[in-house]
């Protein structure tokens, strides 16, 4: 079993890591809906991103809620 600090070190970490690529896909959001390519091709590729976004975002909070169960598993008797 993960020990407190552990558990927090990782916490840290998957929010830092979910904030980096939150800001990445943003970028690319912000190029694609910019016109950085124009037609069918550029509106699959902003549907796309938003997608992986939505992934994304539903991937770290699951292991932030698996962080969450492992913790509360080690208070529980």
């Amino acid at each position: 079993m993960p020990t407190k600090d552990e558990v927090e070190t990782a916490r840290r970490q998957i929010e830092r890591l979910s904030d980096q690529c939150e800001a990445d896909l943003r970028e690319l959001i912000r190029l694609a809906e910019g016109g950085a390519l124009k037609g069918p091709e550029g509106d699959k590729l902003s549907a796309d991103i938003r997608q992986w976004e939505r992934d994304t975002k539903n991937y770290f909070r699951a292991a932030l809620d698996t962080l969450h169960n492992l913790a509360a598993s080690e208070v529980s008797p």
